[in-house]
């Protein structure tokens, strides 16, 4: 009796861990998808910016500008 009590219990508790690591994946792949949409949207918005930049660039004349004196222009932007 104890030994088959002890079985069910180890039995019990290794299905508790199956469905918390179950749940613990979900969770895992749901940040992971969060985190990869998040990853998506700032890389458009990167090269919306970098886009702008070059617009400015044209607009003011300043094709050629190194890449210092145009960040400092975007900056003041």
């Amino acid at each position: 009796y104890i030994r088959h009590s002890s079985e069910l219990l180890e039995s019990l508790q290794q299905k508790k861990e199956d469905i918390a690591s179950e749940a613990l994946l979900a969770r895992r792949d749901g940040l992971r998808k969060d985190v990869s949409d998040r990853n998506v949207v700032l890389k458009g918005l990167i090269d919306r910016l970098r886009n702008l930049q070059v617009a400015l660039r044209i607009l003011h004349g300043r094709d050629s500008v190194d890449p210092a004196a145009s960040s400092v222009a975007m900056e003041e932007i």
